[in-house]
């Protein structure tokens, strides 16, 4: 056996085990049997979190509502001068995301948690999208019995994952 099809081998197995896990986080999120007033709840807290953040006393970003009902982000008065197509297309999402099914928020939550990662670490972006995600997270963990441990064994697996790859060099780095 050669080293490539090892590599090809070890891929094929990663693969199933990535679709394996979600697969099984997908499952168990139907299976939620959540009140939808509870997850309308935390909808609503997690909007109010974001009228706070985009308030004068915080990130000072003007939202209004066009003639034709869109919404507008205007940044002239934030100190947040870096990312604000990303923190635009976030506070969009957020203001009109419709699904408040525990599949539809957790949907939202990984959107803002893809936002999050597409900014600098440590920058004023990085923080106001990490306490809109940190609002959703925290209302979904309370809103939901058992999406605590059902995240934290997805993100265990993650974990496993990331480190098989990085053991087996398949990364962008090693043999890919």
């Amino acid at each position: 056996i050669t080293g490539e099809e090892v590599a090809t081998n070890a891929k094929d197995a990663l693969s199933s085990i990535v679709d394996k896990r979600g697969a099984e986080y997908a499952a168990k999120l139907q299976d939620i049997k959540t009140d939808p007033a509870l997850l309308n709840s935390v909808k609503t807290q997690m909007d109010s979190k974001l009228g706070r953040l985009v308030s004068n006393d915080e990130f000072a970003i003007g939202v209004t509502t066009g003639a034709n009902g869109e919404v507008i982000v205007d940044f002239s008065t934030s100190p947040l001068v870096k990312n604000q197509g990303v923190l635009e297309k976030a506070i969009k999402d957020t203001l009109t995301w419709q699904d408040t099914s525990a599949a539809g928020l957790d949907v939202l939550k990984k959107r803002l948690g893809v936002y999050t990662k597409q900014v600098e670490r440590g920058s004023p972006s990085e923080a106001f999208l990490t306490k809109l995600y940190k609002s959703l997270n925290d209302g979904l963990k309370e809103a939901i019995p058992g999406y605590a441990d059902m995240t934290r064994s997805y993100a265990e697996a993650t974990q496993l994952i990331n480190d098989l790859e990085a053991g087996l060099m398949l990364k962008k780095q090693g043999l890919s």
